[in-house]
């Protein structure tokens, strides 16, 4: 089975172009998180066709979140100094754009419903601090959204 997954960022604006039989073809990397505590990346080269490769060149952008699935592939050439390089690239078989930033910051009533507050604290100090940090939310959720408070069970638990 030959299947890859991955999510990012695109590193640079996608590259559309026409192939001499006119197939549409886009090219574009996606950087992806390693899972360090070092903030690093690795920069993935993704190949997409046809219809895929159009909406690609249409809506995403340098900086725009994915979710990339295709296939691994690899090929071969000679460059301009007679060298023979080899090329890996996913070859883009679907993809689902990532959420929109909303153009403001939800404010707690829009996100939780009213009677609800959200205060952010500085993750170095604990203290309190405006629109970023860690963030604290105090309120009641049960009677705004339709859920119901679930009382501990008494005695012995089943498991």
């Amino acid at each position: 089975m030959n299947k890859v997954l991955l999510s990012g960022y695109l590193a640079k604006d996608p590259e559309v172009k026409q192939t001499p039989t006119g197939k549409t073809v886009c090219q574009f990397t996606i950087a992806v998180a390693k899972p360090t505590r070092e903030k690093t990346a690795d920069f993935l080269l993704c190949t997409a066709w046809q219809k895929l490769a159009e909406i690609v060149g249409q809506y995403l952008k340098k900086g725009s979140y994915c979710i990339v699935s295709g296939r691994l592939t690899s090929r071969h050439y000679e460059d301009k100094n007679g060298q023979h390089r080899t090329i890996v690239e996913v070859v883009v078989e679907d993809l689902d754009f990532g959420p929109k930033v909303p153009a403001k910051k939800p404010d707690a009533a829009e996100r939780f419903g009213p009677g609800v507050t959200v205060t952010y604290y500085d993750s170095q100090t604990g203290q309190p601090v405006e629109g970023g940090g860690q963030p604290s939310v105090t309120g009641s959720f049960a009677g705004d959204y339709g859920f119901t408070e679930v009382p501990e069970p008494d005695g012995d638990l089943p498991f």
